[in-house]
């Protein structure tokens, strides 16, 4: 037998009961920066100086390190400001050393700057860093087509793998509920880890919203490019030939957290383009020469047949 607790701090949970209380937003502040607490001793290796040190132990006698920059995303607000391995000293002229009290500064400056006094080896280093809206970075809403589902990419996921806060992600390649959506999906692309994408036909899809007006134009059963970076190696543009299928999967619609009813609200984005009709083209066959004998004429017996599976009849188990 045994047991695991959790000790959650609730000081955040009172202020959003107090907000709500009030009518108030809760908002939460970020600057796109994770921080580790790490103690004196290695902080005395990055660099601290006996003096913030003697500061922030007579300032917080119970303290055991401070606050050092793990991850700072890119193209965030504090991308090319905040290195990693910077410690933290003050907040506005305000010594911090835990994250109850940096969190509480950064809710509470949202859409505002803070000024932030960092030490850097042996060198303090002060910015001003505006404060981002986490809200806006958490996505309430995501598309659902090809037996796919895609969401723009989320603060949380872009955080575990260090990635910028932008793009369109896979966030499920292929749909396993309702029964309808047992298929194998037109975009189950390579990336084990999730794929973002960027360009769908030949046409950039930077946003949710510019992903939507491209599947809308594009007709049922076509045979189009789709270019994608893995979410674990964003260096590398992979590029894929997929057809799009649309007569199995149906659905192309578009989900919004409802945070009023605590519901998902469905708009339906519309029905396919009907399949391009087929143009008869007249076959060449390949002349092989004499020595052949007559396996010349045979070869224009020959034919190669493809073809895909748009719904898995195996691997599955079905309940009725």
């Amino acid at each position: 037998m045994g047991a695991t607790d959790f000790f959650l701090p609730l000081d955040r949970v009172q202020r959003a009961l107090r907000c709500l209380q009030e009518d108030k937003p809760i908002t939460r502040g970020t600057i796109q920066t994770a921080w580790s607490l790490r103690p004196f001793d290695e902080c005395k290796r990055l660099g601290l100086t006996p003096k913030h040190e003697k500061q922030m132990r007579d300032l917080f006698p119970e303290a055991i390190g401070l606050l050092v920059a793990e991850t700072v995303l890119p193209k965030g607000p504090s991308d090319k400001l905040i290195e990693e391995g910077d410690m933290l000293l003050k907040i506005n002229n305000e010594y911090v050393n835990n994250f109850i009290r940096l969190e509480s500064i950064l809710d509470d400056h949202v859409g505002g700057t803070i000024d932030i006094l960092l030490h850097r080896g042996s060198e303090e280093v002060d910015c001003t860093i505006r404060v981002g809206d986490k809200h806006a970075i958490t996505p309430d809403r995501y598309v659902q087509v090809c037996g796919a589902r895609f969401n723009t990419l989320s603060y949380q996921l872009a955080r575990a793998y260090n990635v910028a806060v932008e793009g369109v992600y896979i966030c499920e390649q292929s749909g396993t509920i309702p029964l309808t959506e047992l298929i194998s999906g037109s975009f189950r692309l390579d990336g084990e880890g999730g794929s973002i994408l960027e360009t769908v036909d030949h046409r950039p899809v930077p946003t949710l919203e510019s992903f939507i007006e491209v599947m809308k134009t594009i007709p049922d059963m076509s045979r189009i490019t789709v270019t994608a970076r893995d979410i674990r190696d964003t260096h590398i543009l992979q590029t894929y030939v997929i057809q799009l299928e649309r007569h199995w999967s149906s659905e192309f619609k578009l989900w919004i957290r409802n945070d009023k009813t605590g519901l998902w609200d469905a708009t339906d984005l519309g029905k396919a383009l009907p399949p391009k009709p087929l143009v008869p083209r007249t076959a060449r066959f390949m002349e092989l020469s004499d020595v052949t004998g007559p396996a010349k004429e045979l070869i224009r017996s020959f034919v190669r047949v493809s073809y895909y599976m748009p719904v898995r009849v195996s691997s599955f188990i079905i309940v009725i």
